[in-house]
């Protein structure tokens, strides 16, 4: 069974899951090029985590009302989001506190933080966004 969150992560992606339980994004920069990666890969680059800013634009989603995947309880919304801070960075999150049916490609969201709880798996804090106001 696939773990989620920071049961799966290694040692590359540690940084970003123990900034998410304090409530910050962080994300990995190449110190080489000063350029943001996500996801970093495990290459033998000694990345910089820097925190980064959480406004983003919408660039794709879907809203998912049965049951594809037996670990989440719909409906929910998953979305692509570019960070506004580090443009052509794109983050895969949750679309939160709104009504569905008003999400739209190109809204600005703001970052906000949300525990979640996969069936049968640890709960843990997770970046999500929201319809910024």
């Amino acid at each position: 069974m696939a773990e989620f969150g920071p049961a799966s992560a290694n040692s590359i992606t540690a940084p970003f899951w123990a900034a998410a339980r304090e409530h910050r994004l962080v994300l990995p920069f190449d110190p080489a090029t000063g350029k943001a990666c996500w996801y970093p890969r495990e290459d033998g680059t000694a990345y910089e985590w820097r925190e980064v800013a959480g406004n983003a634009t919408l660039y794709s989603f879907s809203v998912v009302r049965g049951p594809i995947n037996p670990l989440f309880e719909p409906t929910y919304a998953p979305g692509l989001v570019e960070l506004d801070a580090v443009p052509g960075v794109r983050l895969v999150t949750q679309i939160v506190d709104c009504d569905f049916g008003s999400i739209r490609c190109g809204m600005p969201l703001e970052l906000c933080f949300r525990e979640l709880q996969p069936r049968g798996h640890a709960a843990f804090i997770a970046p999500v966004f929201r319809p910024r106001s």
